[in-house]
């Protein structure tokens, strides 16, 4: 297995020990400012022009920070604006909000974040691109698309692992360019593999095609129709048509739902009448569990006359609702024998409601509230229970809860608790939980042309 990782989107490191020339030269820097940022800055003695840019920029975003609790409200205004103007790569320099921070440099910290986590999320939406020149193994170019974009992808399936192929891929989308090689290694992928955030390649059935026919791009979703069926009832007017339909994504993303759009499902055969019912409506759900890279759904249609041979065009819209990246709560010091303990961050409150005991069993209780959960917590609430939740002991050691059981449900909050088994007590550990701070629900439109009738 590969796991790729995207060359700008690499994790900062925190502190480097280098060797050359028989020196080797290393320092980490810290500062605090306002308790809680943590700067790291690589010393060398020949910096590199890269190292030195990225001293600068660290520095830069520093100082920004500061600014934020500047005296003069121009000098804090013109520092917020900047830092937004930065984008989404300062996320992770700038300090968490917390109580301890001078009160508007906490606000205008919230702000930023939120700003930027949104920025983040929208350009996740963007298709993965690959690019290479030559011939190579399906084993090797998938392991080039991989480490291009970001994804991970299983091992390919023997024989096809050592069979040649010749590409000139410029700026290739994602699906496009492992549909190339689904085709020419007669491979097909396992959408409800079980394992979490990988395309699993397998082989097909002798019979199986792999062709990118009837098949729409959307950044980085693929639509495709895999199958169509038709129904002419002889004894009744109850005629119908239903397409099935794949909707994958890229495993990079983690969708917490999908639903289609009936109200906007458009379908006209070869002499422009219209297939679609006018009766349809509705938005119907399908719950995303861990492990899946895509989901298919049928779309309801009328059967057109029997002379009529092909679905002219097909076009619908889907509803994809995306979290932002995770963000951790901590909370410390006697925060289990305290009450509605509440941390914001972004659009999401994280309510320490309260700690119960019995005998050596702790149940830490919680609730998690969105300002916008967007549907998340009515219907499929199943990914909160993906969220970490976890104590760090005295020795600095995690220490996982033995189980959770939910406590409420509503619209926009959802209760759970969490039991932990701790003869020792709670006394110098801390709580934490983990939790995407933004729901973002995005709309894909899709287009497929020229589908054959049964």
């Amino acid at each position: 297995m590969w796991m790729g990782e995207r060359p700008d989107l690499r994790k900062k490191t925190a502190a480097i020990s280098v060797t050359g020339n028989g020196l080797s030269a290393w320092a980490a820097v810290v500062s605090v400012f306002g308790s809680a940022m943590l700067l790291v800055v690589l010393a060398r003695p020949s910096p590199s022009m890269a190292q030195q840019e990225e001293g600068d920029f660290l520095t830069r975003v520093r100082q920004l920070v500061l600014d934020l609790d500047h005296p003069e409200l121009a000098r804090r205004e013109e520092a917020e604006q900047q830092l937004l103007e930065l984008g989404p790569r300062v996320l992770s320099l700038l300090p968490s909000p917390d109580r301890r921070m001078p009160a508007e440099m906490r606000q205008r910290l919230l702000r930023i974040r939120q700003v930027l986590q949104v920025q983040t999320a929208r350009q996740s939406l963007q298709a993965s691109t690959v690019s290479y020149e030559g011939q190579a193994t399906l084993q090797e170019l998938f392991q080039t698309i991989s480490e291009q974009t970001g994804n991970a992808i299983s091992d390919v399936p023997s024989p096809a692992a050592s069979q040649r192929c010749d590409v000139s891929w410029k700026d290739v989308e994602f699906w496009k360019a492992v549909d190339h090689l689904l085709e020419v290694g007669r491979l097909q992928i396992d959408h409800l593999s079980g394992r979490p955030h990988i395309l699993v390649l397998q082989g097909s059935p002798p019979n199986w095609t792999s062709s990118p026919s009837y098949t729409d791009y959307q950044g980085p979703f693929r639509i495709r129709a895999v199958r169509i069926v038709g129904v002419r009832d002889l004894r009744s007017n109850l005629n119908n048509l239903r397409v099935q339909i794949s909707f994958a994504w890229e495993p990079r993303l983690t969708p917490l739902a999908v639903s289609y759009l009936l109200d906007q499902l458009e379908a006209t055969d070869e002499m422009g009448e219209s297939l679609v019912d006018p009766e349809t409506r509705g938005a119907p759900e399908i719950p995303v569990q861990s492990g899946m890279t895509g989901v298919e759904f049928e779309l309801p249609l009328r059967l057109p006359e029997n002379d009529r041979r092909r679905i002219q065009r097909l076009a619908g819209a889907v509803n994809v609702l995306l979290p932002s990246q995770r963000d951790s709560f901590v909370f410390e010091g006697d925060w289990f024998r305290s009450r509605n303990v509440v941390q914001r961050k972004a659009t999401v409150v994280v309510v320490l409601d309260e700690v119960r005991r019995s005998g050596d069993l702790y149940q830490v209780r919680l609730r998690l509230r969105f300002d916008d959960a967007a549907g998340a917590l009515e219907s499929h609430r199943g990914w909160v229970f993906q969220n970490q939740a976890y104590l760090i002991d005295k020795q600095s050691k995690r220490v996982d809860h033995i189980g959770m059981e939910t406590t409420r449900q509503a619209e926009n909050e959802v209760g759970v608790a969490y039991l932990f088994d701790r003869p020792e007590g709670l006394d110098g550990c801390k709580f934490v939980y983990e939790t995407p701070v933004l729901l973002v629900k995005h709309p894909v439109t899709f287009e497929i042309k020229d589908l054959p009738l049964p």
